[in-house]
Order: C-alpha cells, then sequence, then structure tokens
C-alpha cells in the first residue's frame, strides 16, 4: 500500500455548462485558481457545454487564458446533464484517477481543492483495500445569492487590504457590504470554519434588513450547510455504470445507488464549503425537484425497484462530444 505521500492520483473536475455565458468566467477563474496555489494536483477540467451557443460563444473567448489543462467539448443538441457527464467520463483515460463534480456557475473559495483532494487520498488508503479503490467524499456548500456573487466582481485589493474592510465594517456594525467582502476575501485565501461561520451570520443579518424572505427560507440557511457536490474515484462511478436517467438529482441518484452497492461514502458537516449561486431559478429551492422533494424521493424508490430487477448499475449512456 502507497504511503499518503506517496499516492498522488490525477485529479479530474467536470463541469457541465448550458445557458451560463453570464457566470461561467467567474467560475473558471475560482476552479484556475485553485489549481495554480496547488502545483502539488495533477488536475484536468473537463468542460461540457450542453448545445448552448451563447454558452460557447463565451468559453471560447475566455479559454486562452487557462491554459491546456482545459478541455472544452460540446454536445450538438442539449442532451442534459447526465448525458454529459457520463460521456466527459468517457474522455478520462486514468482509470486510477479521482473525479469531482461541478456546476458552471458556482464558486471555489481559496484552499477547497487540497483539502478535499487530501481527504480523499487519506481516507481510500485508510477505508478500502480495493486495488480499484472505490470511494465517495461529499462536499457542502453555502448558498450565495446571484446579487452579492455578481458584485465581488468589482472588488479590488489583496485579502490583507480587504480584511481591514471587513473589521472596520464590523466595528461600525455596517452589513450591507459585508456579504461580498467577506466572499472575495474567501476567494483569495483560505475559507476556514471561523470564516464560513462568520459570512452565515451576516448574510442572515443582512437578509432579515432587506426583508429578502426567499434567501432566507432556502434550505442552505440552516444550521448547518447542507452537502453541495461529491468527489469520487473513476473506479467507484464505472462500477455505478456512472449516471442514471435523471435531467435533475443526478447526484441524488448515484449517491442512493453507491450506498446500496456498500461503496463507501464520507461525509462531515464541519468540513469547508464551496459558494452555490442562489436565485429564483434554482433547483435548490425549487418546490418540484429540490432537495427534500418528492421528486428526489420517487428516486430512491425507483433505485428499490432496480435492485429487484438487477437494473441498479446504469449503462453508461452518453452522447457524441466534439472537442473545441
Amino acid at each position: 500500500m502507497n504511503t499518503l505521500k506517496e499516492y498522488t492520483p490525477k485529479l479530474f473536475i467536470i463541469i457541465t455548462a448550458f445557458a451560463c455565458e453570464d457566470y461561467i468566467e467567474q467560475t473558471l477563474d475560482s476552479v484556475f485558481n485553485e489549481i495554480y496555489k496547488n502545483k502539488q494536483i495533477q488536475c484536468s477540467v473537463l468542460l461540457g457545454i450542453d448545445g448552448c451557443t451563447a454558452t460557447e460563444s463565451a468559453v471560447t473567448k475566455i479559454a486562452p487564458k487557462y491554459g491546456s489543462e482545459l478541455y472544452i467539448y460540446k454536445s450538438t443538441r442539449n442532451c442534459g446533464t447526465y448525458l454529459l457527464r457520463n460521456s466527459l467520463l468517457k474522455c478520462i483515460n486514468d482509470k486510477d484517477s479521482i473525479v469531482f463534480f461541478f456546476d458552471s456557475d458556482d464558486i471555489l473559495p481559496g484552499g477547497f481543492l487540497l483539502y478535499y483532494y487530501n481527504l480523499c487520498k487519506k481516507n481510500i488508503l485508510k477505508i478500502t483495500e480495493d486495488p480499484h479503490r472505490k470511494i465517495i467524499v461529499r462536499t457542502m456548500s453555502l448558498g450565495i445569492s446571484d446579487t452579492q456573487l455578481t458584485l465581488i466582481k468589482n472588488i479590488e485589493g489583496d485579502h490583507s487590504k480587504i480584511f481591514q474592510r471587513i473589521t472596520t465594517l464590523l466595528s461600525e456594525r455596517q452589513v450591507d457590504d459585508l456579504p461580498q467582502l467577506l466572499i472575495a476575501y474567501a476567494l483569495k485565501t483560505k475559507f476556514t470554519n471561523n470564516t464560513y461561520k462568520l459570512l452565515h451570520s451576516i448574510l442572515r443579518l443582512y437578509y432579515v434588513k432587506h426583508d429578502d424572505i426567499y434567501s432566507l427560507r432556502i434550505k442552505h440557511f440552516q444550521s448547518r450547510s447542507p452537502h453541495g457536490s461529491f468527489f469520487a474515484t473513476y473506479s467507484a462511478l464505472e462500477h455505478l455504470g456512472f449516471f442514471h436517467r435523471f435531467r435533475v438529482g443526478q447526484d441524488t441518484d448515484i449517491l442512493n445507488r453507491a450506498e446500496l452497492l456498500g461503496i463507501p461514502i464520507l461525509q462531515d458537516e464541519d468540513n469547508p464549503g464551496f459558494f452555490r449561486r442562489i436565485s429564483t431559478s434554482s433547483l435548490t429551492n425549487c418546490e418540484k425537484y429540490g432537495h427534500g422533494s418528492k421528486y428526489r424521493t420517487e428516486i430512491i424508490e425507483i433505485n428499490k425497484k432496480y435492485i429487484e430487477n438487477n437494473k441498479l448499475i446504469a449503462d453508461k449512456e452518453s452522447v457524441e462530444l466534439i472537442q473545441l
């Protein structure tokens, strides 16, 4: 068995993109900022454009600044996230790698990738003796309104200057500019538990002051942040047959099937989270498809029937992709 230092699997970040031309640059900036700061992680980003010409045009313009570790693919039609994810997984040749799934409008704070990469390595070596190492590690997330994530683009200065502004506003009990300043600070330095707790409290104050009942009632404002996405060894995903045919709730499905098949799933509410963009159209808060909805409960019931019919493992259904 390798030691933690010797075991250095490659990391692939899979991002699917549809109608995200207004957000994709901010997302990729945060991802590659993490990659550049952690050269010890061999990492590639696989970006799949789901038949959206506006997103394709936006990505094509900004792609050169990210270098050779950004691989861009597109489908000729809108096929859905599950097919696009499956198709991108088939582009990975390294079967001993770790895969992280990320949305095209969310943002990674400082320290996120290295934390979870090391957590994956540590638990892979600790939990499983299987040479193919099947394991899944769930991440946390913190819901941030679309308005505040947009505002951080205008914040200038390094992390020390931003911190000075934060402490000044705190001393003056001014909350209006604090959320975006704290997010900007988290992007420029390591996002610790203390930063998260402070940001969570400040956001509550902000939303109460501005009577933003929508943001207060989203499930991301429970006492603990919810699970956001997950890292998985490629062998675990392959064993599951990749994603099933659910256009919404793919994570619910694959995590439930992994549990039923006995694949270790690690989760800890004290782990750091990424910033999940929340708007009025977010599925996270959608009554029909959101977390805790009847739709997601039905996915679990469908999987129970799959067990009876020996169909719990998906068939790696995919579509043809064009590399840009």
